[in-house]
């Protein structure tokens, strides 16, 4: 160092004497935040010029907060190896075989990350009904049926494993985790091939707390929080309801729910989208078309708005990709980042403007000079208050009455919206609260389905869960704001119209002053 210039000749007399201290591991917490440090590195890189990170000497002081770091990265692992044992047991890692392979190499866990997890190879040497024999390179144990129930063939119509024999042979080799060191009892375990990623900011400033791009750094340094564009899904609602609104349009007008047919430019073909559960439902206000995620409401929305001014709208809200002007895009065809929909989202609780995502706030050069130094970005319009006002009250109902109903255990005011796509290949939650907002997307990197009922609700959702409960205690409790444009009326429950009465069955509704009824 002292050759090349990194440091004084006194610097050089000074530490030579010193006796050098060889760090055998490194501490925990400092093994976090894989993605986010790529990310930064890549700003370095593009925004300020600079080739060389590793041997600039820059001290870089960013928004992160390590603490909410681990918890996020904790949730999408044990989200992740929980997915993974719903949807089944993919089968053996190989097959011994005592002529050619080296058993101590085959048991040989070479995954750091899953060693860390507890996970070991086993041999299997005997296969019953109930009970499976296993050798590990610390010995002999036992799997017994109770503990193994999840590992039922991989996407089996059943869903537990009953008997052994279907998925395992003798001379298998598998993984499993050690459930009790006295009875020399295991658990099977699987390496998961699903992914997620993981965003928490801050609605008012911007700043990123937490950034998860996949299961493990180590794994796979692609980071799917920023990189990845997967479709949205019903996530892209909230921006079309979002522009019904600011076109005439109010939280009780009615569209009909019925089928829709469209003839596609290949002649003699047909779009005919269909809402989730197959169904129906007649006549529907876009509070409950928003709340039951209903797909074919909205589809009438957009062609009602017009797509054009569907597009548009995205914009604003931050959405920077080209989306296919079709009818398509209003139920989330279009290809978008988790962080741009997080961004999106943080519109809502800032009544109706968003902030550019901000994740350094200084940098020192080796000298500790400040070379450079950031500050939130100027507030973006997105949308006009009361807009912000309504849908806020509206994605408060998909929480406490829609598919969001899971985030009910967290003892703040939460609202939110899922997400999920064609053959459920990307499931989706961006949830906030009046001061974080947080969202998470759950699939496969290779575009196969996760599952027949793997939904936003069930897959993305509890990682979102898990994570917020963790961290909400951070953060006050607060209340969303209010806009001065808006206000509550009473609206009969049968005919949705404002009433005076108090006869009947009513809910107090949003509206915008000057109030609009359009149908």
């Amino acid at each position: 160092m002292f050759e090349t210039g990194y440091i004084s000749e006194s610097d050089y007399q000074k530490f030579s004497m010193e006796e050098m201290v060889i760090i055998d591991r490194i501490p925990p917490k400092n093994m976090a935040a894989g993605y986010f440090v790529d990310f930064i590195i890549r700003h370095l890189k593009e925004q300020e010029g600079i080739e060389d990170v590793d041997s600039a000497g820059l001290k870089v002081f960013t928004t992160l907060d390590l603490n909410m770091q681990k918890k996020a990265e904790d949730a999408v692992k044990s989200n992740l190896l929980e997915m993974t044992e719903a949807l089944g047991f993919r089968g053996e890692l190989a097959v011994y075989n005592a002529e050619t392979d080296t058993l101590e190499e085959l048991l040989d866990v070479q995954k750091n990350y899953l060693t860390e997890l507890g996970f070991e190879k086993a041999l299997v040497t005997k296969v019953e009904e109930n009970f499976v024999h296993i050798k590990t390179l610390n010995g002999e144990g036992m799997l017994n049926i109770t503990d193994n129930r999840w590992a039922r063939p991989y996407k089996a119509s059943y869903w537990r494993n009953t008997d052994f024999r279907r998925i395992l042979d003798i001379n298998d080799i598998i993984y499993v985790t050690l459930l009790s060191e006295e009875e020399k009892t295991y658990r099977m375990a699987q390496e998961p091939i699903l992914e997620s990623a993981l965003l928490s900011a801050s609605p008012q400033t911007g700043e990123i707390y937490a950034m998860v791009g996949g299961f493990d750094y180590r794994k796979s340094m692609f980071n799917r929080s920023f990189q990845a564009k997967r479709q949205v899904g019903s996530l892209f609602k909230p921006i079309v309801y979002s522009a019904a609104l600011e076109n005439g349009m109010n939280i009780m007008s009615q569209i009909l729910d019925a089928p829709v047919i469209k003839e596609m430019d290949e002649e003699g073909e047909f779009w005919k989208p269909e809402n989730y559960s197959g169904k129906f439902f007649g006549h529907t206000t876009l509070k409950e078309a928003l709340t039951k995620s209903r797909n074919l409401v909205t589809i009438k929305v957009a062609e009602k708005v017009g797509i054009d001014k569907i597009i548009a709208q995205a914009h604003k809200f931050g959405i920077k990709e080209d989306l296919n002007r079709d009818l398509s895009v209003s139920i989330g065809s279009g290809a978008v980042s988790l962080m741009e929909m997080v961004y999106a989202f943080s519109t809502f609780p800032n009544l109706g403007v968003r902030y550019e995502p901000y994740y350094i706030t200084k940098i020192e050069n080796s000298k500790g000079e400040v070379f450079a130094e950031y500050m939130p970005s100027e507030p973006i319009p997105v949308i006009k208050e009361g807009t912000a006002n309504i849908m806020l009250d509206m994605m408060r109902n998909v929480v406490v009455n829609g598919t969001g109903k899971r985030a009910l255990v967290i003892p703040k005011l939460i609202a939110g919206k899922t997400g999920t796509t064609n053959e459920n290949k990307d499931t989706w939650f961006v949830g906030y609260m009046p001061d974080l907002v947080n969202g998470v997307w759950v699939g496969f990197d290779d575009f196969q389905s996760i599952g027949k009922y793997r939904v936003g609700s069930n897959t993305a959702l509890p990682a979102w869960v898990t994570f917020t409960k963790n961290v909400h205690e951070n953060f006050g409790k607060k209340l969303f704001p209010v806009s001065k444009d808006v206000a509550y009326f009473r609206v009969d429950e049968e005919t949705k119209n404002i009433t005076n009465s108090f006869s009947g069955e009513y809910s107090f509704e949003p509206f915008e002053r000057p109030m609009t009824m359009t149908e």
